[in-house]
């Protein structure tokens, strides 16, 4: 479901001709669904997420910052609902999940933006171009695996 959603809001961006950072909010939702999943407990989250505590600290004011945009954004509401329910459900993971969504997003926006910018596609991603480039060349060597 949560693929289907995430492939959805990237399709009725391109139909739309608008751009959104779909990659930021993913991980934004995922650390908020992980908080919540473990009653606030950065440790056991940051476990989760494969990631330090102090990022979890970090993150949450950018993240809290953003949280008006996603919520008011109609494309946004399945996937935000989708990794609600994927959190609440999932096991541990020996990968970490964000990369796992990470991926699921790149696929989509590679599919479905097939003539567009590289600039335009990292915008969707939510990262540098360079940083763009770097992660098409993991998601290469992930499916090589």
């Amino acid at each position: 479901d949560l693929d289907t959603a995430v492939g959805e809001a990237v399709n009725m961006m391109y139909q739309e001709e608008i751009i959104m950072p779909l990659g930021v909010w993913l991980e934004d939702e995922m650390v908020l669904a992980v908080i919540g999943r473990y009653q606030g407990d950065h440790r056991l989250s940051a476990e989760f997420l494969h990631t330090r505590t102090r990022n979890i600290s970090r993150w949450m004011p950018k993240i809290l910052s953003r949280q008006d945009e996603r919520t008011s954004n109609t494309i946004w509401r399945a996937p935000q609902r989708c990794l609600g329910e994927w959190v609440r459900v999932s096991p541990h993971l020996s990968e970490s999940p964000m990369i796992m969504l990470e991926n699921m997003l790149l696929r989509h926006v590679i599919e479905q933006y097939k003539k567009a910018s590289v600039a335009t596609r990292a915008k969707i991603i939510g990262v540098s171009i360079p940083t763009y480039q770097k992660r098409l060349i993991q998601l290469s060597a992930h499916l090589e695996k």
